[in-house]
């Protein structure tokens, strides 16, 4: 019981950290041109909503079985995971318009294709993931069906 209120900590921290970072990117986009802040104000927009959805989960695991708290906690770090990537991959994009130099450019670019690639990485072990539990359901329910014949 005491290590899932340890969990609990862990991830209301980084949840806290992250919403600092998300703060702190959403008053440097304030300081951008028109051009950049409506480019960029939705991605922010959507990672704070992102961020909020994940702390109100975190929240509610509280009152859950340790079991679904398990779970839970598996699935808000995978959803912390992401939201430092799309927080990355903002901060990224922002330098990038704010560089004063094209190694500044460069390095911003460098670190935006590199969150993107992370973002797209998550995103395949997810796709590889939800195919084995596929092939894992239709071979449980094939042989369910040949039990039946």
């Amino acid at each position: 019981m005491a290590e899932q209120g340890d969990d609990r900590s862990a991830l209301q921290s980084q949840l806290d950290e992250l919403g600092e970072q998300l703060n702190d990117l959403r008053a440097k986009v304030g300081e951008q041109t028109g051009d950049v802040r409506d480019r960029l104000n939705p991605f922010v927009d959507q990672v704070k909503a992102d961020w909020e959805s994940v702390r109100r989960a975190a929240e509610q695991t509280g009152s859950a079985t340790s079991e679904a708290v398990r779970g839970a906690s598996d699935d808000a770090e995978a959803s912390v995971e992401r939201l430092r990537t799309e927080l990355s991959a903002a901060q990224a994009d922002l330098r990038a318009e704010a560089a004063d130099s094209m190694d500044a450019y460069r390095s911003a670019i460098g670190d935006l294709v590199s969150s993107l690639r992370q973002g797209l990485d998550e995103l395949t072990v997810q796709i590889d993931l939800g195919r084995m539990d596929a092939r894992d359901q239709l071979k449980a329910e094939m042989e369910r069906a040949e039990r039946l014949w």
